[in-house]
């Protein structure tokens, strides 16, 4: 893109802000990411962490370690080891291990959250992270308890090094089957079919065909594999089980198809409404089409615009009619302009003053606009306090549009007369809040 051209479209203050709202409009609506402003992420360590700003993270250790005393220096500080074990476990979550190693270093007590380190590192697949905390615990320490949890990280390496080599001898000797048998069953939760034919063949412990969890697990996961190799093992479906409302909730189409072709459990009735919350266009036509004594209420389209599925609000609206309540706008009011616009244009139920609360508690400032000018017989009257304004300037975002919303609407949104002075005087701790409200003075 050409550089003049880029600078002046964004030194235009009203294309600026058209640009960044379709911008969040594809982030929100359609590709549902969450996105946070540089003024939010730059306050909360857990948030550099995860995106590794390895310097801005140094910075605020420096900054702690600078204010500690001269006794916290000899003997630990707990704010800080508070700080580093939770910077480490979500840098654990995300894999960064330099910055793992770093911290790690200025941790004097590591040892003491060795085993939460190492829980975290499995639980999410992070094989090096593993090795390297595993190097340095003392020869005492007792590594059973990952065994159970490998599967849960969907790391098939890391399970085999487990098994074959860090826990190999107390396998071979039978001491370890508790943690084995927990191994296999995780590995029906997260539908790992190859881990859980590794461990029955590489170890000693058997399945437990009595053991209903395997056959649940495997529901929710999805697997229609692992549910037709755990039938050929002896298990076996139960009559009073509601096996097909579970793989319809977790949008299992292909496992919904084979539960009811094969009559497996049974179901409550509800399956539409169960499915309308998956974001499953396919897997609600089908059972429309197949599951026809199924009892549909309007909870489906509720459901749906719950969860920003406006296509299947469309769905819905277009081949049942059910129609859908208050609920439908109230609760998409905290997800998706979109869907809030689309049910007030086609559907006859409106909101109730919960849309209002629910669009400000996710600081959808665009949202509580549209509410405020559209439906003013339920958005446009006095709904928060003083103490909403309270939190916002807490927040201290920079251009913080929810905030800037509220004051510009306080005489009809705020039960009480806001006295600015007073809230200046609140503000004075935080600069970004102040600068805002300011400018209404």
């Amino acid at each position: 893109m050409d550089k003049t051209l880029f600078i002046f479209i964004f030194n235009n203050s009203i294309l600026r802000k058209e640009i960044f709202k379709k911008v969040r409009y594809i982030n929100r609506d359609i590709l549902k990411y969450n996105s946070y402003k540089w003024n939010v992420i730059k306050n909360k360590p857990s948030y550099l962490a995860a995106y590794d700003y390895f310097d801005l993270l140094k910075e605020r250790y420096k900054k702690m370690t600078s204010k500690m005393t001269w006794y916290e220096r000899i003997v630990g500080s707990a704010d800080l080891d508070s700080f580093i074990s939770s910077v480490l476990l979500v840098l654990i979550k995300y894999g960064h291990l330099h910055t793992v190693k770093y911290f790690i270093k200025k941790q004097k007590s590591f040892n003491d959250f060795m085993v939460h380190y190492l829980v975290k590192a499995v639980c999410h697949g992070r094989f090096e992270i593993v090795k390297y905390l595993v190097s340095l615990t003392k020869p005492t320490f007792t590594h059973t308890f990952m065994l159970g949890y490998a599967p849960l990280g969907l790391n098939f390496d890391l399970l085999v090094w487990l098994v074959e080599n860090k826990l190999a001898r107390l396998i071979a000797n039978g001491s370890i089957n508790k943690y084995i048998y927990i191994s296999m069953r995780n590995a029906t939760v997260v539908g790992r079919l190859d881990m859980l034919q590794y461990l029955v063949n590489n170890t000693k412990t058997r399945l437990d065909t009595k053991d209903h969890l395997f056959l649940e697990n495997a529901v929710s996961s999805g697997n229609v594999k692992m549910v037709k190799w755990l039938l050929e093992q002896g298990f076996s479906f139960r009559e009073s089980e509601y096996y097909i409302d579970t793989a319809a909730a977790k949008s299992h189409l292909d496992l919904v198809k084979y539960l009811h072709q094969h009559k497996y459990g049974r179901s409550r009735g509800h399956l539409l409404d169960i499915a309308a919350r998956s974001d499953n266009l396919e897997l609600l036509q089908w059972i429309h089409e197949n599951r026809t004594n199924e009892i549909t209420t309007c909870d489906a389209i509720d459901k749906a615009a719950a969860n920003a599925d406006l296509h299947v609000v469309q769905w819905l609206y277009e081949n049942r009619s059910e129609g859908c309540s208050t609920l439908a706008i109230d609760k998409a009011s905290s997800v998706s302009l979109t869907v809030v616009k689309w049910l007030f244009e086609n559907q006859s139920a409106k909101c109730t003053p919960r849309a209002m609360e629910n669009a400000l508690a996710a600081r959808h400032a665009d949202i509580m606009e549209w509410l405020f000018i559209n439906i003013p017989e339920k958005c446009n009257r006095q709904l928060f306090t003083t103490g909403t304004l309270s939190k916002l300037i807490e927040e201290n975002i920079e251009n913080n549009e929810t905030l800037i919303f509220l004051l510009e609407h306080r005489h009809q949104l705020i039960t009480t007369e806001v006295n600015l002075k007073q809230l200046l005087e609140y503000s004075k701790f935080y600069n970004n809040s102040i600068a805002i409200i300011k400018s209404f003075k």
